[in-house]
């Protein structure tokens, strides 16, 4: 993913590798560690508050646009 722009994202699908998601803009706040599979919400994760407003994958060099 090189850019992405979500406005409220509350669910996601990783098809492959790992993802780290943020609650703040710019890889700030709270993060979390998404495997592959099926995230339908986040109130399922117990992360009710938490919103995803940046994510990369943890090995990348260049950074995606938070958003």
């Amino acid at each position: 993913m090189d850019h992405c722009r979500m406005s409220n994202c509350q669910s996601c699908n990783v098809m492959d590798g790992h993802w780290l998601t943020y609650e703040q803009p710019y890889f700030r706040g709270r993060m979390m560690y998404l495997m592959r599979g099926k995230y339908r919400s986040f109130s399922e994760m117990e992360m009710e508050s938490m919103a995803m407003k940046g994510i990369k994958s943890p090995g990348a060099h260049s950074l995606p646009v938070a958003v």
